[in-house]
């Protein structure tokens, strides 16, 4: 069994409520493969300057804002992510530690520039020939790009709307950069390809912006949607569209997107009738697993075993996976759910 690659500092407090977590068919549903980098990675490329655990892993650490966080991520990724063979190995480290912990499927977003810049498909290949070798995880690879990224990558991102190892296309970014027009565009037409769609709202962002993600850019998955807890109407609306929010709790802390675990929305969320899933986000730089993350949620935020396993299944719900692999899961979910009595 491969070993954690990341801390999981609220699973170790409690070894019942860790197995009860391992036994969970899980999904990570938002993944950014750079934000995932494997530490032993980097200490290989340069042991003097990676030898020690990174700071940012202490258990009370938080980033100053989002452009601390951004600096660092990109000063970290850069370093690593230069060539298809350096994503392949991420990937291969990557994909057996998340089937350790029982995770299998996976939708991992890998910034377009930096794949451009490590050789374009060849990156996707690299990827592909590492989920290969884990079989046991089902990987979807979705081109992700910052909301202002139109202006000068045009002719990459109008390519990988033909790259046939490309899934589905994700946006991100600073939240005070607007969605710009073109991006509506980009995901009708991604759509029209057979590619999924799916955008980053509403961690730091108004209720807005969630709103504008589903009725403009025509999302049904948004990456966090925070902002949504707020907003009875834009509840019901994505009640009634069907969207999902792929949250992820100790990335929010570890932003200041909330002032605590215990007063996560995603309880409020859940329990108004909002569909939602639990993931990691960058797990590297916030120091933490997908089972961590669910244990953070039981010992901090208050949710029940029951609820666990209603947002496990809202992740098979959502996942792009055959009707056969989603009932399997949901079988074993079920019977998860039996045994609780």
């Amino acid at each position: 069994m491969a070993p954690s690659l990341f801390p999981s500092p609220h699973l170790a407090a409690d070894p019942a409520l860790a197995a009860f977590i391992r036994a969970i068919p899980k999904t990570e549903t938002h993944l950014h493969l750079e934000g995932a980098l494997p530490h032993a990675l980097l200490r290989e490329l340069d042991p003097s300057r990676f030898a020690a655990p990174p700071a940012f892993w202490e258990p009370g650490f938080r980033y100053d804002d989002f452009p601390h966080f951004d600096g660092v991520m990109r000063e970290h990724a850069a370093a690593w992510f230069r060539s298809a063979e350096a994503y392949g190995r991420a990937a291969a480290l990557l994909l057996p530690a998340l089937a350790a912990q029982n995770v299998r499927y996976v939708e991992a977003s890998v910034h377009l520039p930096a794949v451009h810049a490590a050789g374009g498909e060849a990156v996707l290949a690299a990827l592909r020939a590492a989920a290969a070798a884990t079989p046991q995880v089902e990987l979807r690879l979705f081109a992700g790009m910052t909301r202002g990224l139109y202006a000068t990558h045009a002719a990459v991102i109008e390519a990988a709307l033909g790259w046939k190892e490309v899934d589905g296309f994700d946006v991100y970014g600073p939240e005070a950069v607007p969605f710009e027009p073109w991006t509506a565009d980009v995901w009708r037409r991604a759509r029209q390809a057979g590619k999924f769609t799916k955008a980053h709202a509403g961690e730091f962002g108004d209720a807005a912006a969630v709103r504008h993600a589903v009725e403009a850019l025509g999302v049904t998955r948004v990456e966090h949607g925070l902002a949504a807890a707020a907003d009875p109407a834009l509840c019901a609306l994505l009640r009634e569209r069907g969207v999902t929010l792929d949250i992820c709790p100790v990335s929010n802390w570890r932003l200041r997107a909330v002032p605590s675990l215990g007063a996560h929305p995603i309880a409020a969320l859940h329990r108004a009738g909002v569909r939602c899933t639990v993931s990691t986000d960058d797990p590297f730089f916030f120091g933490t697993t997908l089972e961590n993350e669910y244990a953070a949620l039981a010992r901090e935020a208050g949710l029940t075993r029951t609820e666990l396993l209603q947002l496990a299944r809202h992740g098979w719900e959502a996942a792009l996976v055959s009707p056969a692999v989603r009932e399997e899961a949901l079988a074993e979910i079920a019977a998860l759910q039996a045994g609780l009595g």
